[in-house]
């Protein structure tokens, strides 16, 4: 099948890094305004969970979950809510102190193929 970068959805999960995280949300808005971002917050107590709640109503394509068990779930735990909730066939996992540029997905797709998993190189 041949997949087009529209039909990536953008995992993020996040952790008391709002500063971080909006860098990310707002490079990947700036590359891919119409992918699904989905936000995945694990109990941050640094007013993550109330600045995506309103982003939500300004973003059509932003899915957001926060953690309010008040116990920690982890990367895995949410990487694999992120997949669940994701409305596409591809998933890509974004961490929320990374910077999108250009063809970042595009770079991502064209090396995928069936029962394959793709990285991308950071720089940190």
């Amino acid at each position: 099948m041949k997949y087009t970068t529209k039909d990536i959805s953008i995992i993020m999960p996040s952790y008391n890094t709002l500063n971080y995280t909006l860098m990310a949300y707002r490079s990947l808005r700036d590359y891919y305004p119409d992918n699904e971002i989905i936000v995945l917050d694990d109990g941050s107590s640094d007013q993550s969970a109330e600045y995506f709640e309103l982003q939500l109503h300004l973003d059509s394509n932003l899915r957001f979950w926060a953690n309010k068990s008040g116990n920690i779930l982890g990367h895995t735990v949410t990487y694999d809510m992120g997949i669940k909730m994701s409305k596409n066939p591809l998933v890509t996992i974004f961490h929320s102190d990374m910077i999108c540029t250009k063809n970042y997905l595009a770079n991502l797709l064209k090396h995928w193929s069936e029962k394959t998993v793709v990285c991308a190189t950071r720089i940190e």
